[in-house]
């Protein structure tokens, strides 16, 4: 499909199964249970073909993407707008030649819109060390971008991402969260997040708070600290 892109510069990868999911309904959230942090060995491009190195690992779920960037998160969004008359074609068991060549032209009009905003690690390390835990057994190859062997993973750890504190991300049973780790004596303050390409951003009452853009939103949870 062709696309139609807004917010930041958007990234993709090119693949059967990419395919498929655009095919979904387009949900517009965060689904649950997320399968893992995929790793980028060159799979991950923009849309212009252009390699994405600044990608890390990629998180894929139904119409949204999410992109570990060097240095934050980047959160796409991505929605198809398929012309009259395609589902109810693309359904049907049986099809003679008029109907596939029909088919054909609905799918050459399909377009694809994406909505890309970031958060950002204000001062961060983008060579901090990164470590992985809860490595999948079995892997994905993406002959066309001679990315092969490609795992996913449930914890990836950006080690001394400031002085004394490490980042961790993590898979969980709702969708996945981030942890600052912080070692006697670092400083809380150097931690800044900074927000972009947001259409939406609001706290409520208890602290949460919400990311949106026209495709689509979600809700972090207020900030918690602990110490063990």
């Amino acid at each position: 499909p062709a696309a139609n892109d807004t917010g930041g510069t958007s990234m993709a990868a090119h693949s059967g199964a990419e395919r498929t999911l655009l095919e979904r309904a387009n949900s517009g959230g965060l689904s649950l249970a997320p399968m893992g942090f995929e790793e980028n060995k060159g799979q991950v491009v923009t849309t212009d073909g252009a390699p994405a190195p600044f990608v890390r690992y990629r998180l894929s779920q139904g119409g949204t993407n999410i992109f570990l960037l060097d240095v934050g998160i980047a959160y796409q969004f991505s929605r198809t707008h398929l012309p009259e008359g395609y589902a109810e074609l693309r359904i049907k068991r049986y099809r003679d030649a008029a109907e596939e060549a029909q088919l054909e032209v609905l799918e050459a009009q399909a377009r694809l819109e994406t909505y890309r905003m970031d958060m950002i690690l204000e001062g961060a390390d983008p060579d901090a060390r990164i470590t992985t835990e809860g490595r999948s057994a079995d892997h994905t190859n993406y002959y066309n971008l001679e990315a092969l062997d490609v795992h996913t993973f449930t914890k990836v750890v950006y080690h001394e991402v400031y002085p004394g504190i490490d980042w961790s991300i993590a898979i969980t049973d709702e969708g996945f969260e981030y942890d600052f780790i912080l070692q006697p004596g670092a400083d809380p303050d150097r931690i800044k997040l900074r927000f972009k390409d947001h259409e939406e951003l609001t706290v409520d009452a208890e602290g949460n708070l919400t990311h949106g853009n026209r495709l689509g939103r979600f809700t972090e949870q207020h900030p918690v600290s602990f110490q063990d």
